[in-house]
This record gives C-alpha cells, sequence and structure tokens, in this order.
C-alpha cells in the first residue's frame, strides 16, 4: 500500500492492478486533496505566527523603534542634533560675515578723500 508523504491522502492507492484511468483519477483526487490541506496548514500557521507577534512585548518594542524612526525621517533631517549644531554654525559665519561687510560699510563711508577736504 503507498501513501503520499506530505498531507497523506484520503484515497489510498493499493498495489493492485488499476486500469490507468483509475490511476489518474485517484491521483488527481489526491493532488487537489494535498493542495487544499496544505492551504489550510499553511493558513492555521500563520494565524499561530500572527497571534505569537500580536502579544510578544519585543515585537512591539521594536515594531514602535521602527514608527519612530520613520517619523524622525519624514519631519526631516533637521531634527538631529548634529545638523541642529551645524546650522546655528552656519548662521554664525553669516552673522560674522554679514557684521564685517557693514563694518567695511562704515569704514569706506567714514574716510573722507584729501581731494574732497581741499575743495
Amino acid at each position: 500500500m503507498r501513501i503520499h508523504s506530505l498531507f497523506s491522502s484520503l484515497i489510498e492507492i493499493d498495489n493492485r492492478p488499476f486500469s490507468r484511468d483509475d490511476k489518474r483519477y485517484t491521483e488527481k483526487k489526491n493532488k487537489s486533496e494535498r493542495a487544499r490541506r496544505k492551504k489550510e496548514d499553511i493558513a492555521r500557521l500563520r494565524s499561530i505566527v500572527d497571534v505569537c507577534l500580536s502579544v510578544d512585548p519585543r515585537i512591539k518594542r521594536i515594531k514602535q523603534e521602527e514608527k519612530e524612526a520613520r517619523e524622525a525621517k519624514k519631519r526631516g533631517k533637521a531634527g538631529t542634533p548634529q545638523n541642529l549644531k551645524a546650522r546655528e554654525e552656519e548662521e554664525k559665519k553669516k552673522a560674522e560675515e554679514e557684521a564685517k561687510r557693514k563694518e567695511e560699510e562704515e569704514k569706506v563711508r567714514g574716510v573722507t578723500f584729501p581731494l574732497f577736504q581741499l575743495i
């Protein structure tokens, strides 16, 4: 007697002689039954895994961290401490350059040429 190993079939094939059509019919039924049982088993196993993942606090913590990371990325890179320092330094440089430029303008305005004093 031969039984298929994967999700054993309901219809067993004996070693006694069958007609070719009977064997094909039986194999077709067995194949469809194995496929149905495999699908049910995978669905059952998937539901068990889903329940385990939803209950496990480690998985919840990891998902929360990933969610926070995605939100931080959406807000932009401006929120990170390194970028805040870079922005502050850039603003400081701009302020210094502006102050230097104004100081030079004041010097230029304050300078009078001797030719103009004579006239």
